[in-house]
């Protein structure tokens, strides 16, 4: 899912406006710098942050004076992965002694989700690398890198489940 796509003329970068409408999500991407293409990284990443937001949904239509509809497969595949997110959304933040650390677990699982579906469980375990070294810190790493090995178990399930649908 690396496709990306050059930027449309007129686009703002704004973020979509959704509406929920039955099972199906409708994204208005009238203001989005990209063409609406549903395999690109960009549209995955953002159809996937709308459904952790606003509910999973298996048919997503993106608008943009024509609609893209979204269902089937990919439809369930996108709704999986938003329900493994919504799961996994960071907790509150964190405040003490934890809040400047690096490794930080809410600001650890935003970086996965906040770049799905880049980089970001890399960015993420990388971040653990950098955690402090006081009393707990090793407890909450270490179940740091159990939610993160379970969102990442949860996606390679949903991605290789998508060849049998």
């Amino acid at each position: 899912m690396n496709i990306r796509f050059p930027m449309k003329s007129g686009g703002r970068g704004d973020p979509p406006s959704v509406t929920l409408d039955g099972d199906t999500i409708v994204l208005d991407c009238t203001g989005c710098r990209y063409a609406p293409v549903p395999g690109s990284c960009e549209c995955a990443g953002c159809m996937v942050r709308s459904m952790i937001e606003h509910g999973a949904r298996e048919r997503v239509v993106l608008r943009d004076g024509t609609d893209l509809e979204v269902s089937g497969a990919a439809g369930r595949a996108l709704s999986e992965v938003a329900s493994i997110a919504r799961r996994n959304r960071p907790g509150t933040p964190a405040t003490g002694r934890c809040r400047g650390c690096g490794a930080e677990r809410s600001a650890v699982i935003a970086r996965v989700w906040a770049t799905f579906p880049g980089d970001g469980m890399r960015c993420a375990r990388e971040m653990l690398g950098g955690a402090c070294d006081g009393p707990g810190c090793a407890g909450c790493v270490e179940g740091t890198r159990t939610v993160l090995d379970w969102i990442e178990a949860g996606i390679r399930r949903v991605t290789e489940g998508m060849s049998g649908w």
